[in-house]
């Protein structure tokens, strides 16, 4: 079975990163990108169709991540990660994923992030008695990505509203919850939809407020 899947072009090479972006920097001038699908390769292992979730640029090249919904699912395995590096953006190899635990195995990485070259991803799958996303973080190690085998499981959300998880190594995180701005306020519910760290900006998270009935 043919395994490939398809990424564009002129994402990557030109919608800007907002992350990056500083409090004095000048809006860019609108582009029109002209678009072109890029094939990417079935990474080594079980296939299946691949499905990429994230792309970043780092330490000169570009690494995409996502997963392989396998072709033939086994009775308690249906996807697994994989990851992908280009220098261009035209040609793209696929990275060694090593996954360690019952839970990494299946993890799909839904977003990457970059800092001093080396990237770090962040997955999970959804499963177990209660049905709750079982996140996996992966690193950067000898070329591939390595999970991290972490001390408890992070399932659901938060009760004081969102949270922010950050770290300096991509191993190690330090959690950030029930402060100002963050926090549930009286009357009112936090969603956080989104969110990056800059090393000039601190963290962002974006997301709203709704009113409980």
């Amino acid at each position: 079975m043919r395994s490939a899947s398809a990424v564009f072009l002129s994402a990557l090479l030109v919608l800007p990163l907002g992350c990056d972006a500083g409090p004095d920097s000048v809006d860019p001038e609108p582009q029109a990108p002209d678009w072109h699908a890029v094939e990417l390769p079935g990474p080594r292992g079980l296939p299946g169709q691949l499905a990429v979730r994230d792309a970043v640029r780092c330490g000169g090249a570009w690494t995409a991540v996502g997963g392989v919904q396998l072709a033939d699912p086994l009775e308690t395995r249906d996807t697994r990660p994989a990851a992908w590096r280009s220098q261009d953006g035209v040609t793209w190899t696929a990275l060694d994923v090593t996954a360690t635990t019952y839970w990494s195995r299946r993890a799909v990485p839904s977003t990457v992030a970059c800092a001093d070259g080396r990237v770090v991803a962040v997955g999970a799958r959804f499963g177990g008695a209660h049905g709750n996303p079982r996140i996996t973080t992966f690193f950067e190690k000898n070329g591939g990505l390595d999970d991290q085998r972490a001390a408890f499981n992070l399932t659901g959300n938060r009760i004081s509203g969102p949270a922010v998880w950050h770290s300096t190594d991509g191993r190690d995180f330090t959690i950030e919850e029930d402060v100002p701005g963050l926090a549930d306020e009286e009357g009112f519910s936090s969603l956080a939809q989104a969110g990056c760290g800059t090393a000039r900006a601190g963290w962002w998270s974006a997301g709203g407020m709704r009113g409980r009935r």
